[in-house]
């Protein structure tokens, strides 16, 4: 697991400390927390299932929650405590392709070959 990256710039150093939780709690290799000190001060905290998806993350200051379906896949990101408005949402087919994506008052479909329309 990292436990610090540092990052070096023409305005200054940043380091960024990693938490995980304790050695035989869930998710053990999780992150937990990242705080960046130095030039660019930053924070960011995750939350976890138990098959590792990602539920909530909060990334300075803003909070997402994340819904996954039954095969792993991403379906839903919206505001923390608020998953009636979504910020975007996803379907997938029997495949595990994604075929739609709503996001931002646009609605996207994936069409074979790499193809995307979007309106």
């Amino acid at each position: 697991d990292r436990q610090t990256l540092t990052a070096h710039t023409a305005t200054g150093s940043s380091t960024s400390t990693y938490t995980y939780p304790a050695t035989g709690q869930t998710q053990p290799h999780g992150t937990e927390t990242v705080t960046t000190t130095g030039a660019t001060p930053a924070s960011a905290a995750f939350e976890y299932d138990a098959a590792g998806n990602t539920t909530v993350r909060t990334v300075g200051g803003l909070s997402q929650a994340l819904a996954w379906d039954a095969e792993g896949h991403l379906t839903q990101v919206a505001p923390a405590g608020d998953p009636a408005h979504p910020e975007a949402t996803y379907v997938y087919g029997a495949g595990g392709d994604r075929l739609i994506r709503s996001q931002d008052g646009a609605t996207t479909v994936y069409l074979p070959g790499g193809q995307e329309v979007t309106a």
